[in-house]
């Protein structure tokens, strides 16, 4: 993959996958629609010891906004649908943030592909409201930029480098 410049996606994967892929991979890796572990226990979000690996091979961790991998585990544990916030979501981006900083955290909503959103997201016409909350929070309009796309890209330019070193 690292060879042909395809983003290695790990969204959807075991820790061990997580854990060896970003070893092996000589360009970043994203989690394309991924959440954090520490907020919402469901397995497929990323733990903190593998945010630590993603910083060190420069990737990024795209937040997903569905309300069953975003709703903190104390709401779901008093209602199993219950759906979560704008706030929380930006509470997984700034987990990611503190963890291992803002070049490393993307917009990964995955409308198409869930059924519960948080209230405050229920469509890709509420994204300024999450820039809103950035702002709120004291982020910086160049960090904010980042956390909109920025991350992504650079991503996509270091993989297709990775891929012309390799020929």
């Amino acid at each position: 993959m690292n060879r042909i410049g395809m983003l290695i996606d790990l969204s959807h994967v075991s820790d061990q996958t997580m854990k060896h892929s970003i070893r092996i991979s000589e360009a970043p890796v994203i989690f394309s629609h991924s959440s954090v572990l520490s907020i919402n226990s469901l397995k497929r979000n990323v733990p903190d010891d593998v945010l630590k690996l993603v910083k060190k091979n420069n990737g990024v961790v795209m937040i997903n906004f569905y309300s069953g991998y975003v709703a903190p585990d104390a709401e779901i544990e008093k209602n199993p649908k219950a759906l979560g916030t704008l706030n929380g979501v930006v509470d997984h981006i700034e987990h990611v943030i503190k963890t291992i900083g803002v070049d490393h955290v993307g917009i990964g909503s995955d409308y198409d592909g869930v059924s519960r959103l948080p209230v405050g997201l229920e469509s890709v016409a509420t994204y300024p409201r999450i820039t809103q909350q950035l702002l709120n929070r004291g982020y910086k309009k160049s960090d904010i930029h980042k956390i909109l796309g920025g991350n992504v890209m650079r991503v996509l330019e270091e993989a297709e480098q990775v891929a012309k070193e390799s020929r």
